[in-house]
């Protein structure tokens, strides 16, 4: 049971718990609030994070004396679809709001001021710009997942996951026959500046086209910053 007056002051204290129960729950009962927290903004923004967080096949229940539980088992737990959603190849944004209008920076904007923005591109993070811009890419405000690579661990799959600006991340394995691509998808409740400074610390991070034409053989013997975090890129090629 998720109490949506509390989620955002979780949420932003870095309660990945939270994080992971609401992207892996079939339903998600949401506690019932008095008449004076319903008015509350930041009740009703929490509100909001947890729909936008939730899995996209998940159930919402907002009545605790409804037959929730019959209904969660008696529907069908499909593991196939939470793998799905939680290998970082392969997972994309959440349930989404309920109601919301899109921006003109491309977020999604629900009426109590919770937002979703998706950033994506083909090009990998600079690592040591990366680590410069992290705190920007994680605000305090914000919950983020997704994927990046690297260009000097150009087969690693890295996975991102953030909220309270503590940030996680780590090699989940090999692309396979996936196209590299670097996706976050992001929630938040801050003002639209924000969004704008995490987009920019996101484009800044990427390679710029002089590095990307430099080719692989720039990034032989650099100093790697994220080895502390993702291990020797070595690694990934040892059975």
């Amino acid at each position: 049971m998720v109490d949506g007056a509390r989620a955002l002051p979780q949420l932003h204290d870095g309660d990945d718990a939270l994080l992971a129960q609401l992207t892996a729950a079939d339903v998600v009962v949401v506690a019932p609030v008095d008449r004076e927290a319903a008015l509350d903004p930041s009740a009703r923004r929490g509100s909001d994070v947890v729909d936008a967080l939730r899995s996209p096949a998940s159930h919402r229940c907002d009545d605790t004396c409804a037959p929730w539980l019959a209904d969660a088992l008696a529907g069908e737990h499909d593991d196939a679809a939470l793998e799905i959603a939680h290998d970082p190849v392969t997972l994309g944004a959440g349930h989404g709001f309920v109601e919301a209008v899109t921006t003109a920076d491309g977020a999604r904007l629900a009426p109590s001021g919770a937002w979703s923005l998706d950033l994506r591109s083909e090009r990998p993070f600079h690592p040591d710009r990366l680590m410069e811009r992290i705190r920007d890419l994680a605000c305090e405000r914000t919950t983020s997942r997704g994927r990046f690579w690297l260009p000097n661990r150009p087969d690693a799959v890295c996975g991102w996951e953030a909220t309270g600006g503590t940030v996680c991340v780590g090699v989940a394995g090999p692309w396979e026959d996936a196209r590299p691509e670097t996706y976050l998808t992001v929630v938040g409740t801050g003002p639209a500046s924000e969004r704008t400074r995490l987009r920019r610390a996101f484009d800044e991070a990427l390679l710029t086209d002089a590095e990307i034409a430099a080719g692989p053989a720039a990034w032989l013997g650099r100093p790697d910053p994220l080895e502390v975090y993702l291990g020797d890129p070595a690694d990934l090629y040892r059975s």
